[in-house]
């Protein structure tokens, strides 16, 4: 978590709000769920070095890209 988690824009405003406002869901689900449990979260793998990683991940101070949920998706 402090590797990913603590420097992703996903749970900033989370950190930033000392937990006042909606936190990282991936992160959330991770402690909710057990690993083999279909919810866990499919974000969080073993990269190619072996070590884990989020491949959600997105820097802290870029921008979260918007997904329509109202559209269906063209492509995977």
């Amino acid at each position: 978590m402090e590797a990913w988690c603590n420097q992703c824009e996903r749970d900033r405003a989370y950190r930033e709000s000392e937990g006042c406002e909606p936190g990282c869901e991936i992160l959330v689900n991770t402690m909710a769920y057990e690993v083999d449990d279909p919810r866990y979260p499919v974000q969080w793998v073993y990269g190619q070095d072996g070590k884990p990683r989020c491949t959600a991940f997105i820097p802290e101070g870029e921008t979260i890209p918007f997904r329509d949920d109202k559209t269906i998706d063209m492509f995977e």
